[in-house]
Order: C-alpha cells, then sequence, then structure tokens
C-alpha cells in the first residue's frame, strides 16, 4: 500500500468515524452546523432626484439552532428558536448628487444615510 492509499484510508476512516458520533448524537451535529457570518452585497441606493450609486453594505447570513424537547414530567415540547441576525449596526453616509431644487440645471451633493450590519450572532427569533 502507498503512502497516499494509507492517507486516503485514514482520511476516510477518520470521516466515517466523525459521522457515526454525529449520527449517534444529534445535538451535536446541529450544533456542529452552526454558523453565522457578516456578507458583503451590493445595493442600489435610490433617492428620487438623485443618481443611483451603488454601495456595499453588510447582511447578515447563516444557519442557526433551533430545536423542540420533551422536557419535564409530562415531556410537553419545549421549542427554542434561534435566527442569525445583526446584533450590532452602524449609520454609514452614502454620498450621492442630486438635483438642486434651487436651480435645476445644477446638482448639490447630498448625504444619505444606510444602516448596514457590523456583527451577527444567533439570537432569539
Amino acid at each position: 500500500m502507498t503512502k497516499t492509499s494509507r492517507i486516503l484510508l485514514f482520511m476516510s476512516l477518520a470521516v466515517l468515524s466523525s459521522l457515526s458520533n454525529l449520527m449517534a448524537n444529534p445535538m451535536q451535529a446541529a450544533l456542529a452546523s452552526v454558523h453565522c457570518v457578516r456578507q458583503g452585497y451590493e445595493f442600489t441606493v435610490k433617492v428620487t432626484g438623485c443618481e443611483e450609486r451603488k454601495v456595499t453594505i453588510n447582511t447578515c447570513l447563516g444557519t442557526c439552532l433551533s430545536m423542540s424537547t420533551p422536557t419535564g414530567p409530562n415531556n410537553e415540547q419545549v421549542k427554542s428558536c434561534t435566527c442569525c441576525q445583526p446584533i450590532k449596526t452602524e449609520n454609514v453616509d452614502v454620498e450621492l448628487w442630486c438635483d438642486d431644487k434651487n436651480n435645476p440645471s445644477k446638482r448639490i451633493k447630498y448625504f444619505h444615510k444606510i444602516e448596514t450590519t457590523t456583527e451577527c450572532a444567533c439570537a432569539s427569533c
């Protein structure tokens, strides 16, 4: 058996071992898939009377834990849900060129506030 074959065999066994552990403990499997991150995306700012402008703002993207478990003497289902959402945001000024209402042939600089996400987390829905 070559060194590469041994490495591949070892890696395959490690993956299979991990999968069987996850199947035996569904909570562990669910927790392993939790992730919530800040993600930038392109957004077009549109304000009446102004030129459109594309900017990059942040949003939250991910998968969080939701579950229902039997609890207490009557084994009633207790539900718990979390969602990937912003926990901190800030306003940013986007510079736009707009029509001057006092002088239609002139353009003026206008700062339009947009909210963007600075931090994300799994939190109660």
